[in-house]
């Protein structure tokens, strides 16, 4: 196995959570046209199919260098897609020492405005104390 140290892609990458929603998959989209090498964090459940087609992206298949990780293709370049949950910090930190990513878009969080009201301290837990724990502090 590489060392965990290494960085799978050249040069520093952008990591980009929720990369397959509508506003992620955008972000990654323009990010791939300036030439910038993007990986992409979204949750689904272990096992779950992913979409074969998100946008402008297109389910290409495994990455042997990031185990779990899969690639999506597009028009604007390839980027490398992990399926984690924020909300598990193991796996978040385990990936983040391992890419150092060069900066990150947090893009994967509870949008809705009426279940903001209904559950703040499960909204601010998830859009803000979560990606803060996992992805800033390191």
């Amino acid at each position: 196995m590489a060392d965990s140290r290494q960085r799978p892609l050249p040069g520093p990458c952008i990591l980009v959570t929720g990369a397959l929603g509508f506003v992620g998959r955008h972000l990654a989209r323009s990010l791939l046209l300036a030439g910038q090498p993007v990986v992409g964090l979204g949750k689904h459940p272990p096992g779950a199919d992913l979409p074969l087609q998100v946008g402008p992206f297109a389910l290409r298949g495994a990455v042997p260098e990031l185990p779990g990780a899969v690639i999506y293709t597009s028009d604007a370049g390839t980027m490398w897609y992990v399926p984690l949950d924020l909300a598990e910090p193991a796996p978040i930190a385990e990936l983040v020492a391992r890419l150092s990513p060069a900066a990150v878009y947090h893009l994967a969080a509870q949008s809705s405005a009426a279940v903001s009201f209904q559950q703040p301290g499960e909204t601010m837990a998830s859009n803000v104390k979560q990606p803060i724990d996992r992805l800033i502090i390191q």
